[in-house]
C-alpha cells in the first residue's frame, strides 16, 4: 500500500490492486477536473497517478492547496467519459472515475485526449436525449443545471403516473373525453391509482412510530424535484429543524418525480444525494404535477400513519411560502385542552366556492371530473395548520372519497364527510 501526503493535510492512497482507484476532488471552478496519468510520487512532486475501474475503489481527497499549484494539473481519460459520462455530485465535491492505461508522455496524452474529446462531443450531440454535457461542482452549478432541466420539453401526450399503474380504459367512454385538455385526460385515466413505490423514505424522522408524539410541529412542505433552491432557503430559515420553547419542530418535503428517461433518473439521483445530506425528503414514483397534489397529500398521510402516527400538530404548506414557526408554536401551545388529540384545522378559510369551468384557468375542473357545482368550506392550500387527530381523520375519510385534483378542496371534502369544519385564522395572509 503506497500513499501520497498532500501538504500534511491528507493522504492519497492507491489500491492494493494498482489498477483500481477513485479520485474525490474538491473542485475550484466549473471546469471538469483532469486527472494526470502518472505514478504516485512524493508530495514535492508535481503529479499523482489516479487509476480506476467501476468495480473497486479507494478514496483520494486532493485539497485546495494541492490543486492551486500550477503544475498539479488533473486530466481524465475520455474513453471512460464516453462510457460513464461524468460524475457523482455531492455538495461542493465531485467524484470523478478515471481509467489509466500504460504510461504515456504528457504531450501524447494531450493529443489523445483532444481527439477522444471530439469523438465524445459528437457522441453527445447525436444522443442529446440520453446524455447531458454539463458537469457541475458546487451548489450554484447544481442550481443552474436544475434550471436548465426545467425548460426541457415535456411530452404533450398523457403520461402515466407510474409504469406500474394501468389506465382506467372506461375513462375513454366519458362524454366529451376527447375534447378535454391532455392533463385532465391524464387525471381521469389514472385517477384510481393510489399505490406507488416509495423512492426516498425516512422511517426514523419522528424517532420511530412509538416516539412520534415527541414531535410537536411537523412541517409538511409540498415541493417538486427541480425546486432545490427553494428547499435550501427553507432549511436555513423558517423551516429549520429546532427545539423551541421545549418542543421539537421537524420538517419533511413531499415530492414525486418529473421528466422521463435520463432526465428523470438524473433528478432522482440528485434528490437522493440531497436527502443523504439533509434527511428530509419523502419521494414517491408518481408524476409530480399540479393535478396530482391531492395524490401527494394522501401518500403522505399514508406514510404518516405508518411511520409518524402521533405528531401533535402539522403545518401543511407549499415550498414558496414564508411561515413564522415560532408564532405557530406559541399559538398551538395556547390551545385549550388540545394537545393534538382533538380537531383543529385552521388557515385562510374559503366558503361558498364553486368549481372553475373556464378551460384557460389553472384550476379548471370540468363536469367530467366533478359534477357538483359547489365546494365545501376549505382552507387555501398555500398553508394551514391541523392537529394530528384531524390529519388521521382526513386519511380515514379519503378511502371512500374519489380523488379531486384540487388538493385543498379535497381536504375540505374529507372534513365534511367526517362532520368537521375548518376555521379561519387571522394570521394567514395572501
Amino acid at each position: 500500500m503506497t500513499s501520497l501526503s498532500l501538504n500534511g493535510r491528507d493522504t492519497c492512497q492507491s489500491s492494493q490492486n494498482r489498477n483500481q482507484a477513485i479520485l474525490e476532488v474538491p473542485l475550484l471552478s466549473k471546469e471538469v477536473p483532469r486527472v494526470e496519468n502518472r505514478t504516485h510520487q512524493r508530495a514535492k512532486d508535481s503529479s499523482v497517478r489516479v487509476i480506476g475501474t467501476p468495480n473497486e475503489f479507494t478514496t483520494c481527497p486532493l485539497w485546495v492547496e494541492f490543486l492551486q499549484q500550477p503544475h498539479n494539473v488533473i486530466t481524465f481519460n475520455t474513453q471512460l467519459l464516453q462510457k460513464y459520462y461524468i460524475t457523482t455530485l455531492s455538495g461542493s465535491r465531485t467524484t470523478v472515475l478515471v481509467h489509466a492505461g500504460a504510461k504515456m508522455k504528457m504531450k501524447y496524452m494531450e493529443k489523445i485526449t483532444f481527439i477522444l474529446t471530439g469523438v465524445v462531443c459528437l457522441f453527445i450531440i447525436m444522443n442529446k436525449n440520453d446524455i447531458e454535457d454539463k458537469v457541475t461542482s458546487n451548489s450554484n452549478d447544481t442550481y443552474e443545471m436544475l434550471r436548465h432541466q426545467i425548460h426541457l420539453p415535456r411530452s404533450k401526450t398523457p403520461q402515466p403516473l407510474s409504469s406500474r399503474c394501468q389506465q382506467n380504459m372506461s375513462a375513454y367512454t366519458v362524454t366529451g373525453f376527447s375534447t378535454l385538455p391532455g392533463h385532465i385526460q391524464d387525471f381521469l385515466l389514472y385517477r384510481h391509482c393510489r399505490n406507488f413505490p416509495m423512492l426516498l423514505n425516512l422511517p426514523n424522522k419522528c424517532g420511530g412510530p412509538l416516539n412520534s408524539a415527541d414531535v410537536f410541529l411537523l412541517l409538511v412542505i409540498k415541493s417538486s424535484p427541480e425546486n432545490y433552491e427553494r428547499r435550501e432557503v427553507l432549511r436555513k430559515t423558517w423551516a429549520k429543524e429546532r427545539l423551541h420553547k421545549g418542543v421539537w419542530i421537524r420538517r419533511v418535503f413531499i415530492i414525486g418525480t418529473t421528466k422521463t428517461g435520463f432526465e428523470k433518473r438524473r433528478l432522482n439521483k440528485l434528490l437522493k444525494l440531497e436527502n443523504n445530506e439533509n434527511k428530509d425528503i419523502l419521494q414517491w414514483d408518481f408524476n409530480d404535477s399540479f393535478f396530482n397534489l391531492t395524490l401527494k397529500q394522501i401518500l403522505f398521510l399514508e406514510w404518516m400513519e405508518r411511520w409518524c402516527p402521533h405528531p401533535r400538530f402539522l403545518l401543511n404548506g407549499d415550498d414558496d411560502i414564508f411561515a413564522n414557526t415560532f408564532n405557530m408554536v406559541e399559538y398551538l401551545q395556547g390551545q385549550e385542552d388540545n394537545d393534538g388529540s382533538k380537531h383543529l384545522f385552521t388557515g385562510h378559510l374559503l366558503q361558498n366556492e364553486k368549481p372553475i369551468r373556464r378551460s384557460s384557468s389553472k384550476y379548471f375542473v370540468p363536469v367530467q371530473v366533478q359534477e357538483s357545482e359547489s365546494y365545501p368550506p376549505y382552507c387555501g392550500g398555500g398553508g394551514f395548520l391541523l392537529s394530528g387527530f384531524t390529519a388521521r381523520t382526513i386519511y380515514n375519510m379519503s378511502h371512500s372519497i374519489i380523488l379531486l385534483p384540487i388538493d385543498d378542496v379535497y381536504m375540505g371534502m374529507c372534513l365534511e364527510k367526517a362532520g368537521l369544519k375548518p376555521t379561519s385564522h387571522f394570521g394567514r395572509q395572501q
